[in-house]
């Protein structure tokens, strides 16, 4: 019989599955080759935690992860996310344990609320690429990443597709290329202060500015 868990227990061990999804995003940001493994380890996280609420924390994760052919792999005090499919890609299920954070939360679900009422926020982009939301400023610093946000801003809201973005930056190979997103997306949220990703994917349309944001240029 499968298990089902409810949302009270769901909200209760949130904070552990926030560090395991932090943990997770800061390991494929800090090391690449991560995202062509299968199975990926997770220790040293819990501190003096009881067992219990980082088991079920994870068994949690497992059933949301599910879907994109990954399992948990229990080894207490370390567990494993381990690909039952091969072409899993570790930023999907980055992506899914997110959104499924953002849905059960009820702080971040009034923030999502909050956001959709609102008009698009402004972010302003310098000639020398810095960006800028009010007083804080996120500075791109490396070419490709300011050739690639001037790009985006300049399409107008419309996707482009991946390989079309991989030869106006450079010929940057489609890993590289997605480093750099997720570098810029990472950098400007902590800087800018900004819940959402600047740039957004989808699968077969390619990237584009995040309607969620409105990028001009700063006079």
């Amino acid at each position: 019989m499968e298990r089902t868990t409810s949302r009270e227990t769901i909200i209760e061990y949130l904070p552990i599955i926030k560090k395991i999804q932090a943990s997770l995003e800061i390991r494929l940001l800090k090391h690449p080759s991560l995202e062509g493994s299968d199975k990926l380890p997770f220790y040293g996280l819990w501190g003096g935690h009881d067992p219990v609420p980082v088991i079920e924390a994870w068994q949690i994760i497992g059933g949301w992860v599910g879907e994109k052919g990954v399992r948990v792999e229990n080894t207490w005090p370390s567990f494993h996310l381990v690909k039952t499919d091969s072409a899993t890609d570790w930023w999907e299920v980055h992506k899914l344990i997110a959104k499924h954070i953002r849905k059960q939360d009820p702080v971040e679900a009034g923030r999502e609320k909050a956001i959709r009422r609102d008009s698009p926020i402004e972010i302003a982009l310098t000639l020398e690429g810095d960006l800028f939301r009010g007083k804080h400023k996120y500075s791109l610093r490396e070419p490709r990443r300011v050739s690639l946000i001037r790009l985006l801003s300049g399409a107008g809201g419309s996707f482009v597709k991946t390989n079309e973005l991989q030869l106006l930056v450079g010929n940057a190979s489609a890993d590289a290329l997605r480093g750099m997103i997720h570098a810029i997306n990472r950098g400007a949220r902590i800087h800018l202060v900004i819940k959402y990703n600047v740039i957004e994917g989808r699968s077969r349309s390619g990237y584009r500015i995040n309607p969620k944001y409105k990028l001009g240029r700063k006079k």
